[in-house]
Formats: structure tokens, sequence, C-alpha cells
């Protein structure tokens, strides 16, 4: 129950909110989190309670211009087939039904419909004039192909397996055993559970015979945001048009971002080469926005190690940091889990790390948040993802196709990722999802920066205007990003190694 004051004072500020179903969520689970002392809520136990959450929420005191999105309190969107329009689902229930399992394919398949519905190449024209005669790709449903054998055509699936490993495509209307040996593949991870467009025709025997499999094309964020002028799909708030213009200005301030992966804090080579890292950038007129670190925190495995080692070495590095006043004062330092960190399933996504074992390093750096896996940051218009995950493993091991070799297999992984909108399309059995978390991995619209942290060579590269980065390891190799919004520009940079 609230006092009236109190209620006042929470409907003031949800009409503030961009996002009034996200933040009345956060006031909820805030009132209701059990540190309350009395079934009343009074007026300034809200107020702390806004307050609070909104320094949870941004990295900059008294503005907007960077918003650290917590994951687990994102609008739950789901698509309606029948209104053609999103609509907020139930709050996600960790312990769902098997049903939600089914849902997340459904769901996946369903965006990417209406995503190609868009497409000029699979639009069909509202007017057919002779002399402006538009060529398009119709994709027809599998449950049309019944009797119309032979005939080469065009669909779009899930490729799936069913009985006995035999790859099948299947659409809402049916599902075929798939040939894929013969067919040329496009560039990307041709995984179970992948959507695709395939080309081809259904054989007498029930087989369809593909002739060529692509990914679904991107759609253009700008073309997202019109269709949908009020959602808030990323969930940092809606902006406007207006809103996004107003906030490019202030991107132009040289502003930078650095994130390492892989930083083994029990090794004194790594603790030597951060400390190296952070007398480089204290020196600078402008110190980094933030740092990004994202684990794994430790190379061990032995079962001895737990959490409070964690918590002694964020100690130790919580004093080398407190030699940096620069630093201290100006930037954040984000922390993420990463897949093997002590605490943490394997399940994704992954809660952020318990505050009990950064307090030591809270003292000496105030600035100081810990975010899930995977983290998602606003900063003025630009929408970044970071997601800690051994990918290149993962998706060799599912790969049902061999990946050509003109770009490398960093890219091939970007273009999987952008092109089926969604940060880990491989197989539930080697990379659990909570079933209703499943949106919280979605890259749609597509987002200006995407950084995969994985144990893979340090690179970067551009895919349909978003910035996509691998840090590579630090501990191992010493490398990490910088990536400058003002110019929308990664940069690869390493510490030299420490004997």
């Amino acid at each position: 129950m609230l006092e009236r004051n109190a209620l006042e004072r929470a409907v003031k500020h949800l009409e503030t909110c961009e996002s009034v179903d996200r933040e009345l969520m956060a006031l909820m689970d805030s009132v209701g989190d059990g540190t309350l002392n009395s079934a009343v809520v009074t007026d300034e136990q809200i107020k702390n309670i806004i307050e609070s959450t909104a320094v949870d929420r941004t990295l900059d005191e008294g503005q907007s211009t960077s918003v650290l999105v917590d994951v687990f309190r994102m609008p739950r969107l789901l698509w309606d087939p029948v209104r053609k329009t999103f609509y907020h689902g139930n709050t996600p229930n960790i312990a769902a039904d098997a049903s939600s399992k089914i849902d997340i394919f459904r769901q996946r398949l369903h965006i990417i419909q209406q995503r190609l519905s868009r497409h000029p190449l699979f639009s069909k024209p509202q007017f057919s004039l002779a002399e402006e005669h538009q060529e398009y790709i119709e994709l027809k449903q599998l449950q049309s192909l019944v009797g119309d054998t032979g005939g080469r055509r065009y669909v779009l699936g899930m490729l799936v397996k069913v009985e006995d490993d035999r790859l099948f495509l299947e659409d809402f209307s049916a599902k075929f055993p798939i040939e894929i040996r013969h067919a040329s593949m496009a560039d990307g991870v041709y995984t179970e559970n992948s959507i695709v467009v395939v080309e081809g025709s259904l054989r007498h025997d029930g087989v369809f015979e593909a002739v060529a499999i692509g990914m679904p094309p991107v759609e253009p964020k700008t073309v997202t945001w019109e269709t949908f002028e009020d959602v808030d799909f990323f969930g940092a708030g809606r902006l406007s048009k207006d809103d996004r213009e107003g906030l490019k200005l202030r991107e132009a301030e040289d502003q930078i971002f650095v994130v390492l992966s892989d930083v083994f804090l029990e090794e004194g080579t790594t603790m030597a080469m951060l400390k190296t890292l952070f007398e480089g950038f204290n020196a600078s007129e402008v110190p980094p926005k933030a740092f990004f670190f994202m684990g794994n925190f430790s190379r061990s495995r032995r079962p001895g190690d737990d959490m409070y080692t964690l918590k002694e070495h964020m100690g130790k590095l919580g004093k080398i940091v407190k030699g940096f006043k620069n630093l201290v004062e100006n930037s954040t330092f984000i922390f993420m889990p990463g897949p093997d960190d002590h605490g943490m399933n394997s399940i994704i996504p992954r809660p952020p790390f318990p505050e009990l074992f950064f307090r030591d390093l809270k003292e000496a750096a105030p600035k100081v948040m810990l975010a899930p896996n995977p983290c998602r940051l606003r900063y003025c218009a630009q929408e970044m993802v970071l997601f800690r995950q051994d990918l290149h493993v993962r998706m060799r091991r599912s790969a049902q196709a061999a990946t050509n070799k003109n770009q490398s297999y960093f890219d091939h992984i970007m273009t999987t990722l952008l092109h089926q909108g969604h940060l880990c399309p491989a197989p539930l059995q080697g990379q659990p999802i909570h079933w209703e978390l499943d949106h919280t991995l979605y890259l749609y619209p597509t987002p200006d920066v995407l950084v995969l942290g994985d144990n893979a060579p340090v690179t970067s590269s551009n895919h349909h205007g978003c910035v996509c980065m691998c840090p590579g390891s630090f501990s191992d190799r010493g490398t990490f990003m910088v990536y400058r919004p003002s110019t929308q520009t990664a940069e690869t940079s390493s510490i030299p190694m420490q004997s």
C-alpha cells in the first residue's frame, strides 16, 4: 500500500518516463524486494527507490545520454500475426512450462516473416505497370508445395532435426526433409534452428531439394523505427526522431569506450598489463567514458575456487585503480560475467555479479556498475550490445554445411547474428536459454555496435551499418578494443605482453 503522497510522486515519475511499463516493473520489483520494513510505502521511500533506480541505469550524473539496460527488466515484446503488431507479453517466468520453449521458435520466425514482408525483394508491387515492371520473389508456404513437385520455388523456414538426426525445413504450415548437399550457400553459419530463405523444388519422394540457401536480409533500422514508432525494442526508453537528432549532436563529443575480455585477475601479468593500460588512459585529457570488462575473470576451473576468490581479486584491482584519479573521477567501470565465471550457470541471459564481491572495488572507484550478459547500453542515439560467449566453437560444432572461405569466420558469425536478428541462434542443447527471456537476445532493430567477447583473435568489421568487434583475450594476447562514437569507428589496441 502506498501513502497518498507516495502514489502522487510515483505517478509523476512515470509520466516523465519514455518506457512506462519498464519503469513500473522496476518500481514494483524494488517495493516488493523485502527491504521495506512496513506494508505501507512512504513518500520518502518512493523517492529513494526512484533515485536508486536512476543511478543504476545511467552512467551520467543527472543526465540520460548513457543508459545501461537491465535485460531482466526489458519489455517482452511479442508479435501478433493477426493484428500485425507487437504487444507486451506476460512477465517472464524463469520456471516456464514447455510451451514457452515452442514459443521461442515461433516468435523468431514470426519476426523475420514480418521483416521480409516489407523488403522490396519479397514484396509484391501494389500497382503493376507494364512499363515499370518490378521483379520480386514470392515466398511460398511449404504446405502449398504438396502436389507441386519439380517446380522451382522460394520458401522461408527453419532448419530443424526431427528424427534420426535428419535435417528438415519447417514453417507454420508443414515440414519436409531437406537435401542441402548440392546447394550453394550464401555467407553465414547454418546451424539447426537457423531461419533461411531456400530456393529449390519438392521431389516426388517428399524431400525438398535445395539449390540455393541464404540468410533472411537485414532490415535497415530506420525502416523498423518508421514502421513501429511507439515501440521500445532496446529497453532504454523510446526515442522520437527529434530525440535522436538532438542526441546525435552530443555524439560529436570526443568520447571513447574501452572493451576488454578474458581478464584473468589471479595472474600477475594481467594485473601488470592493467596497470599499464590505466596509466596510458589516465594521462589523457579526455579519459574513457567507460571501461567494459567482460569475463572470464579467472583461468582456473578448480572446484576449490569460488566467488570469494573473485572478491579478493577485485579488491586488488581496486588498489590499482585507486591510484589513477582521472579515471576514478571520470570513467565508469562496467563488469560482465563470462560463460565460465564461478557462480554463474550456463543458461543465458546471465545476471550480473552479486554486489557483495565488488564492495572493496567500489570503495576505491565508486563508479562501478555490474551488468548482465548480454549487456545493452544506449549512448546518446547509438545502441550498443555486448555479449560474452565462445560462439566460434559453438557455431563450428553445430554447422550443418561448410562456410565459404571468402571471409573470416568472425565475419560469418556476425553475418549470421545480424541476419537472424539474434545473439545466439545455435541449438538450445548446445547453449541453453531462459525460454521466456529469449527476447533479451534479439538484435532487432540492428544495433549500431555489436561486441562479441570470444576466445578468438582481436578483429573488427562493419556489417549493414553495425560496427562489429571482438576484443580478443586480454590476458593471453594483451588485446582490447577502443570504440569512438563520434566517428563510429573501432580501433584495435594492445598492451605489450609482460614476461
